[in-house]
């Protein structure tokens, strides 16, 4: 995965502002912990949510997405609903998943929103591409965490909005 995280950015593949923002999450992403989030049931329907533990600012890094690392295969993707592409790749024989399904953090937990008040994103740290969540507005204490999911991972499945 390292050999093919360098790959990607060396043929631009991702954007340099996939660096840029390593170096600036460096120190997060090197405590390896996720930082103002709290687990809580949402609903019976949706199931567990993650919450702000205190208000945060716009920008906020709050973790890694974490699971099991593994590649997606063509014919039989075993695809589930924790599992977030590795983007490595635009070839689909090259690909990786990050699987939270029986492991991971609590990022695993922030639920799907139209209107998300945080998002995902690529960088690049330590010679690995990862996936990271950061606020994208001002969240209130124990408000719901949320990023969208967007339209590929609905594909398959019944839509349950917050």
């Amino acid at each position: 995965v390292k050999k093919l995280s360098l790959e990607a950015m060396k043929d631009e593949y991702l954007t340099s502002e996939v660096s840029w923002l390593g170096n600036y999450f460096s120190k997060d992403l090197s405590q390896k912990k996720v930082t103002g989030i709290y687990i809580k049931k949402y609903s019976l329907d949706i199931g567990w949510g993650a919450y702000a533990k205190n208000s945060l600012e716009e920008g906020r890094f709050l973790g890694e997405y974490t699971g099991h690392l593994r590649r997606k295969f063509w014919l039989f993707s075993r695809a589930n609903d924790y599992c977030f592409s590795y983007p490595t790749s635009s070839y689909f024989f090259r690909q990786y998943t990050i699987d939270a399904l029986l492991g991971g953090n609590e990022t695993r937990f922030i639920n799907h929103s139209d209107v998300p008040n945080c998002e995902a994103i690529p960088v690049f740290h330590d010679g690995l591409l990862k996936i990271v969540f950061r606020t994208v507005c001002h969240i209130e204490k124990d408000e719901h965490l949320t990023i969208d999911y967007g339209e590929r991972y609905w594909n398959s499945r019944r839509k349950n909005t917050l």
